[in-house]
């Protein structure tokens, strides 16, 4: 179990950093109110009772920063102090910065030589180019041919070494223009995560952990002997079966297998193997890989994996992380219709079939989910009839009889131990919520991603119309929960929901069969506002559509409901064009589910420069209540009712 993180780690030191709910504040716009006369006098400074009632009279003025507070003299105010370092520095580069080994040292980049077996830990976000001799980092091995890698190395995941094979070996750490970074002014999530140093540069390198100008708590990326070697055997078996292998790690929740698959999928990348490219079988629909949680997809990757999964973007425009087909199962876990789970990855796997035979033999890498007990552990044991597995990688910690099904229904088995707890700076839901986020914002691009830093709120949503003989929309179903109708426009707005496509009309009535009592006609039943919708049958549970005839598209963001244009609007990542021509000439459905809300996306137009439009502007999803609390009148986030309180 991870350790508990400090408030300072997470977000920053107090003062400087808001949580996501204390961001809500900032919209308060009020005027700064005159000082009591008597709180500068020379008896109240030297009283500290006194000092203290004048100074909670002052109201708040609706700014958080750095600087105090225009209502209160700086003399009033005793300046923060850094705490002192009370834990001793851990060693987290071998190599030591010397001036003969530092070959160049400006404002874009820092050149430096390393012998053979020394490292070098850099945090922030950065280029890499080995310029001679050969070098490794995230388990993929890199040399002067290779060119140049864009390189995550926030915080918030144990930072990558680089290190020298060779000597001497000369790398190339370069600035950049980061956009992901950015992401900080629009959600406290992505703030105290990434580093520049001295110059300005986008990187900074760290000797010890009491080099981060941030004291944070840092971890290293660390691989121990049974991991190297299991990595060197797998790649081995590679080579040997020209790229015929199929790899899936198993292991409990919080054990290493998303940084265990990272690792092996560039080294798959980097070896001697015919083909360079891996395709990834992402099957955690609670922590994946690729895109945001809810869905299971199959991506091919043709570049190696250098970040964490919220800088990892799969799409179909994109030549190194390209998505080959996705579905959507509108939870975070599978545990309410693990059939449903089941039958997606055998589509899933009926495309793996067909790549490799387009292909050739290619490696996959299947990522699990983390659940390896009771139903998690008996749904693993399914994956071994319907995917061609080859090897399996077991960390320690799971149920015996799923240790016994990998050992014999694999050609290999490897066991690796449970990587020891460390303390993180962010909890699995945020983590999450940054890569939701991180998806929404994200511009298809061909190679290196890129991220927008506009509020979602201030974009065009894509109208997509309910209401006419040629609709965009088709029907809308809620998995799990029962929804009446008549709430159902209410609880749409601000909700995430999944993009479930059908190429023809048929394929649309043939998906509706496995979540309808016969006979297979959709049965639709309209809501006050004509919204097309599969209502569930008298058993009071809606089952998934078969994912033979449906495929998902994506995820959205309901802005709204205009029921007098019939329309719904909709938030997509990439522009209007582009998600316009996605859908068109599909049959679209559009599919509720346990999604995490997304409340990250009600706030970041608050968080990204306060309450600047007119009072009674129109805010999608948030809602102004005058007089709450001791503070006045701030934003407060809109819950729409749950279907068990509707349901009363």
């Amino acid at each position: 179990m991870a350790q508990k993180r400090k408030v300072q780690d997470a977000f920053g030191k107090p003062g400087g950093q808001l949580s996501a709910f204390a961001a809500a504040r900032l919209a308060k716009q009020s005027k700064a109110a005159p000082v009591a006369a008597d709180l500068t006098s020379a008896e109240d400074q030297e009283d500290p009772a006194a000092l203290a009632v004048a100074v909670g009279a002052v109201p708040y003025d609706g700014h958080h920063s750095d600087d105090v507070s225009s209502g209160v003299p700086s003399a009033a105010i005793t300046p923060a102090v850094t705490p002192p370092r009370t834990t001793p520095a851990r060693k987290l580069s071998t190599f030591a910065l010397e001036p003969r080994r530092i070959l160049r040292d400006d404002q874009s980049c820092l050149e430096l030589s390393l012998a053979s077996g020394e490292t070098a830990v850099f945090a922030g976000e950065y280029t890499l180019e080995v310029v001679k001799g050969t070098a490794t980092i995230y388990g993929g091995a890199f040399h002067g041919s290779s060119g140049a890698h864009r390189i995550f190395a926030p915080s918030v995941q144990a930072l990558p070494p680089i290190v020298a094979r060779r000597s001497p070996t000369v790398i190339r750490i370069s600035s950049v223009k980061s956009s992901i970074k950015r992401l900080e002014k629009l959600s406290p999530l992505f703030r105290n995560i990434w580093t520049s140093d001295d110059k300005g540069r986008s990187f900074a390198f760290l000797e010890t952990t009491h080099d981060d100008i941030l004291q944070r708590s840092l971890n290293l990326l660390e691989t121990d002997a049974a991991t190297q070697k299991t990595f060197t055997q797998l790649t081995g078996r590679a080579e040997e079966k020209k790229g015929s292998i199929c790899a899936i790690t198993i292991g409990p929740k919080s054990s290493g297998k998303s940084t265990f698959n990272r690792q092996l999928c560039n080294a798959f990348l980097t070896t001697k193997l015919p083909n360079k490219k891996c395709l990834y079988l992402d099957l955690d629909p609670g922590q994946p890989e690729f895109g945001p949680a809810g869905q299971i997809s199959l991506v091919e990757i043709s570049s190696p994996l250098l970040g964490p999964s919220f800088t990892n973007q799969a799409s179909e425009a994109s030549e190194t992380q390209k998505l080959l087909s996705c579905h959507t199962i509108a939870a975070t876990t599978f545990k309410d219709d693990p059939d449903h789970y089941l039958a997606c990855i055998r589509e899933l796997a009926i495309t793996l079939e067909s790549r490799k035979r387009d292909q050739g033999p290619t490696p996959i890498i299947i990522n699990a989910c983390g659940w390896t007990t009771g139903l998690g552990a008996a749904v693993l044991t399914d994956l071994y009839s319907i995917l061609p597995i080859t090897d399996t990688i077991t960390i320690e910690g799971i149920d015996a009889s799923l240790q016994q099904t990998a050992l014999s229904r694999s050609q290999h088995c490897f066991t690796l131990p449970r990587a020891p707890p460390r303390q993180t700076i962010r909890s699995p839901a945020e983590l999450r919520a940054m890569q939701t986020m991180a998806y929404f914002h994200s511009k298809p691009s061909k190679s290196t991603p890129s991220w927008s830093v506009k509020p979602l709120s201030t974009l065009r949503p894509y109208l997509a119309r309910y209401a006419s003989p040629d609709p965009a929309i088709h029907a809308v179903a809620s998995y799990g929960q029962t929804v009446p109708s008549a709430h159902l426009p209410e609880l749409l707005a601000g909700a995430l929901v999944a993009l479930v496509t059908a190429d023809t009309t048929e394929d649309l009535h043939a998906a509706f069969a496995s979540s309808l009592p016969s006979p297979p006609e959709p049965a639709l039943t309209p809501t006050p506002e004509n919204l097309p919708y599969i209502e569930a049958p008298a058993s009071g549970f809606l089952r998934a559509l078969d994912p033979r005839f449906v495929r998902c598209a994506g995820l959205a963001l309901v802005r709204g409901v205009d029921a007098r244009a019939g329309e719904v609007q909709l938030l997509m990542p990439g522009a209007e064009e582009r998600v316009a021509a996605a859908l068109a000439g599909r049959k679209v459905l559009l599919v509720r589910g346990g999604f995490d809300a997304p409340e990250w996306a009600y706030l970041e137009e608050l968080v990204a420069g306060g309450e600047k439009a007119e009072e009674g502007t129109a805010r999608p999803w948030v809602a102004r209540r005058e007089m709450v609390g001791i503070e006045g009148a701030v934003w407060r986030l809109r819950h729409p009712p749950t279907a068990a309180q509707v349901g009363r």
